[in-house]
């Protein structure tokens, strides 16, 4: 099996949990079941993934990818409110399709169930996940005021993919040492992706394809000195080069986890990932 086959099958099992999980909203679970529609669960992939590739059981690993899942399906319900995105995955953002204020509810009750789910797990579940939302929230917060490399981009996407990957190794009760590493894992395969998304935006914007929003979120990039000495075409190859950085850097951390096929697909995982991103864009 290559990762493409195990991100199809994961992907099923993580739509086909998220959609029970919805059912427990009895007065919305309709506007529920929206918000958490689509998306490529990639996050949610890697939790079981890095839980396979230990040794642990996926039904001890879903819980947890689920949670990671209902803090993307909210962050990108705020974040297209926040942003005026009026599309998302090919129809009207969730703000749009029913109203802004509902919307911002129904994305913060995800936020408190996904808190609630892993806080039954255990506290250093919860206290892991309580993190990630900080460190989101604080890179979008500082995204435009800070070094975006060093600061931004870890907490903005590299906070969620780094608690996907721990809780993976959380779910196979490994060592210490393994879980860290687990964690600098998915630290760093986020960090790749969100440098990823950049390029898509710099490719729009380079075609003509853009509109103030795009100019807006390209903003941070225009204060890099990449960018000053070379215009966006230097910007766009150094942000390949960081990409192919990050990834690199990623795969070494799994040199703790044992040799079988889910570690070779966790080393395929980020340029997969990323593949699956520039479908997207």
């Amino acid at each position: 099996m290559d990762f493409l086959s195990y991100w199809e099958s994961a992907r099923s099992d993580i739509d086909q949990y998220l959609m029970v999980k919805a059912s427990i909203f009895t007065h919305f679970e309709n506007e529920m079941r929206r918000a958490l529609e689509g998306g490529k669960r990639v996050r949610g992939t890697l939790t079981l993934l890095v839980c396979d590739a230990l040794g642990g059981k996926r039904e001890d690993a879903l819980e947890r990818a689920a949670a990671i899942e209902f803090i993307q399906a909210s962050s990108l319900a705020h974040d297209d409110f926040l942003d005026g995105d009026e599309r998302r995955r090919g129809r009207p953002a969730l703000w749009v399709e029913l109203d802004p204020k509902r919307a911002i509810l129904l994305a913060d009750i995800l936020f408190a169930s996904a808190q609630l789910q892993m806080q039954e797990q255990s506290r250093e579940d919860g206290r892991i996940l309580a993190e990630a939302i900080r460190d989101v929230a604080y890179g979008a917060a500082i995204e435009s005021l800070a070094d975006y490399k060093s600061l931004v981009v870890p907490k903005k996407t590299g906070a969620l993919f780094a608690a996907a990957a721990k809780f993976g190794a959380i779910a196979a009760k490994s060592s210490k040492d393994v879980i860290e590493r687990s964690y600098k894992y998915g630290m760093l395969v986020g960090s790749a992706f969100q440098l990823a998304d950049d390029v898509t935006d710099v490719r729009r914007f380079e075609s003509g394809e853009f509109n103030m929003w795009t100019a807006l979120k390209l903003f941070p990039l225009f204060l890099r000195p990449s960018f000053f000495q070379g215009g966006l075409k230097e910007e766009h190859k150094t942000l390949l080069a960081e990409i192919d950085e990050k990834v690199n850097e990623a795969v070494s951390e799994l040199s703790v986890f044992p040799q079988n096929e889910y570690t070779v697909m966790l080393r395929e995982a980020p340029q997969e990932m990323i593949q699956l991103l520039y479908q997207r864009g």
